[in-house]
């Protein structure tokens, strides 16, 4: 039978005890489905280097190994009740490291995990370490990790059945107030944590991210519920409650009743095996009931408001372009005015040109008007010397005549 492993998207092989001799066979597995992979995509990226030359060969690299990156393309593996030791935690990390889901629950691999915590690429989204051995050292590398890492993919880690003690709470404040921090779930069932868990509800306070927490089974008390009442002051984001299998009465119904006037995105308390009366978990159910109507409405004042905004906004938006559209009519009418005042510039340079042409020709004119006048004058003189002598002339001629008459 042929299975196309790189479809495979989910390996549950919990619950076989397949010992650390297991993980080391599916590690070997790994490693040459990982190598032939890789020879092959080698194959076609010389074919593609042939035809492309060097330039796409470190790109094809590159995505090759972001292509091989998790184990046969996984996106969830089962691993739990396998009785896994120490001994496998080296091969183990590199299996599950980019596996979004991985689930190692009832093992033995005891604060050792801190090595999967000392990888800088590590991808998984959903931790499951419930019954491991783990103690206040593995939660110390827990909240070393997220001190050294600035984009930590952990949204949900499951710490149930680990034998945890108070140092744990200390830590696990650190974890959730650590602005690297961005985990949504957070489960603690039955870790005896019951000495300094107002720490982790101080921590809250600063986190922003916590959706649901669960702490079933961690004997706890009235006076532990009136801690988590006076300690957690300030929290927008946490949804859902756990406090199954503790020893609480009607007194935490009260503490509980002023904790949800002040958190008014809660959505579930379970309190199931405590000593409570039945009319203590129809209060509860009540309180819960009137805090969703609350935000029901509060949600849907808000829709309308900003419906109302959103409006205004538009308005403003049109009204905005109606100016800015004036504005260019206006610029447009002051260009064309100032165009119009150009044109009228220069047909007035244009006349003052004319004109001053015409005054020059006028001169001209006048010059030679002058100038026919002295042409003129002096015709009438040469006439006025010609008429004298031809006057002369003329009594010359009169003088001769009378001389040869007297001859």
């Amino acid at each position: 039978m042929l299975v196309n492993f790189n479809k495979l998207k989910n390996l549950n092989i919990g619950g076989n005890l397949i010992e650390d001799e297991g993980i080391e066979n599916i590690f070997n597995f790994y490693q040459n489905f990982y190598y032939e992979n890789e020879e092959e995509d080698l194959n076609e990226n010389k074919e593609i280097r042939n035809e492309d030359e060097d330039e796409n060969e470190n790109e094809n690299n590159e995505n090759n190994k972001k292509n091989n990156k998790t184990i046969l393309n996984l996106e969830k593996i089962y691993l739990h009740n396998n009785n896994l030791t120490e001994k496998s935690i080296e091969n183990l990390c590199e299996i599950i490291k980019n596996i979004s889901y991985v689930n190692l629950k009832t093992n033995f691999l005891g604060n050792e995990i801190k090595k999967l915590f000392e990888k800088p690429d590590l991808n998984i989204r959903v931790l499951n370490l419930g019954n491991n051995n783990i103690s206040f050292e593995g939660i110390y590398n827990i909240s070393m990790f997220y001190n050294n890492n600035n984009n930590c993919s952990i949204e949900e880690i499951y710490l149930d059945d680990n034998k945890l003690n108070k140092e744990s709470c200390v830590y696990f404040k650190e974890i959730l107030e650590n602005k690297n921090c961005n985990l949504k779930v957070l489960s603690l069932i039955n870790c005896n944590i019951k000495k300094n868990l107002f720490q982790i509800f101080q921590g809250l306070n600063k986190n922003k991210s916590l959706e649901k927490l669960f702490l079933d089974n961690n004997n706890l008390f009235d006076v532990d519920i009136k801690k988590l009442n006076e300690n957690l002051k300030k929290n927008k984001n946490l949804k859902e409650i756990t406090l199954n299998k503790n020893n609480l009465t009607s007194q935490s119904v009260i503490n509980l009743k002023l904790f949800f006037s002040k958190f008014k995105m809660i959505e579930k308390v379970d309190l199931n095996d405590n000593n409570l009366k039945e009319i203590d978990a129809k209060i509860i159910e009540d309180e819960i009931r009137k805090i969703k109507e609350n935000r029901n409405e509060n949600e849907e004042e808000n829709e309308e408001e900003e419906e109302k905004e959103n409006e205004e906004k538009e308005e403003e938006e049109f009204k905005e372009g109606d100016e800015g559209e004036e504005n260019k009519n206006i610029s447009n009418n002051n260009i064309n005015i100032s165009n119009n005042k150009n044109v009228k510039n220069e047909s007035f340079s244009n006349n003052n040109n004319e004109n001053n042409n015409y005054d020059d020709n006028n001169d001209i004119n006048n010059d030679n008007y002058n100038n026919n006048d002295d042409y003129n004058n002096n015709n009438n003189e040469n006439n006025e010397n010609n008429e004298k002598k031809d006057e002369n002339d003329v009594y010359f001629d009169n003088e001769e005549k009378e001389e040869s008459k007297v001859e």
